[in-house]
């Protein structure tokens, strides 16, 4: 699985924010940038796409900056990841997604595996928030994320 780097930019972000969430307060693009080694100019550009889609929240003004919008725990990696899809292919196509449909199909065997193998990857994604996620140095938390 390639990670874009804006898929990346908004897992670090999004983590970042979940660290802070108890802290009431927003978190700079400054402040993430800099503790991620971040452009600030793409992290803006992230942000702007997670705000849309509902993930986080900004605040204006001197005090300004990001909040989650929902408790990390309800913020997972595949809303995250879905967010950061910028188009939505047009058929089922893996292999083709600007196909309207696929003259191999049913019997391409390669794209019922992919299919598969994404819809897989997916729910696996769906299976981590940030909350885990944030508290991964706990022990317990490790056990979680590592376990097969």
């Amino acid at each position: 699985m390639v990670i874009s780097s804006a898929l990346d930019y908004a897992y670090r972000a999004s983590l970042i924010l979940a660290r802070n969430y108890d802290d009431g307060g927003p978190v700079t693009t400054a402040q993430i940038a800099s503790a991620e080694g971040l452009s600030e100019g793409f992290l803006l550009q992230v942000l702007a796409i997670l705000r849309r889609a509902g993930i986080v929240h900004s605040i204006r003004g001197k005090n300004g900056g990001y909040r989650l919008a929902k408790a990390p725990s309800q913020v997972t990696l595949a809303d995250i990841c879905g967010a950061m899809q910028t188009s939505r292919p047009r058929s089922d196509c893996p292999m083709r997604p600007d196909a309207k449909c696929c003259r191999n199909d049913p019997t391409c065997h390669l794209v019922h595996a992919l299919s598969e193998a994404s819809r897989a990857a997916e729910a696996r994604l769906a299976a981590f928030d940030l909350e885990t996620l944030s508290q991964a140095d706990d022990s317990e938390a490790q056990a979680v994320l590592y376990a097969s």
